[in-house]
């Protein structure tokens, strides 16, 4: 299952079967330009959490309450594609490349 998750601890999240990246908002803001994706888009006034799964679930909550976003919803689809360069960005700002 691939999924894209906007944590409300400030992290961010991208898996495909067998593969995850995960660091922080500002880290992946840096590995995203990198990776060659748009900047992140904030989440929606009044919400601290995102949840992608394509073609099952976009949802959108603030902790208590929980609506849906737009399906599909075409950043989480290009973060998704593009997670081995993800990857790859981390591992280069990590070795300071």
């Amino acid at each position: 299952m691939s999924e894209f998750m906007h944590h409300p601890d400030g992290f961010i999240f991208v898996r495909a079967p067998g593969v995850t990246y995960g660091d922080t908002i500002a880290n992946f803001a840096l590995d995203a330009v990198s990776a060659g994706l748009a900047p992140l888009p904030p989440l929606p006034q009044g919400t601290s959490s995102r949840r992608y799964i394509p073609e099952q679930v976009h949802a959108l909550s603030d902790g208590a309450n929980q609506s849906g976003g737009e399906m599909p919803w075409a950043y989480g689809d290009a973060a998704i594609a593009a997670l081995t360069f993800l990857l790859d960005a981390k591992t280069a700002r990590e070795a300071g490349v």
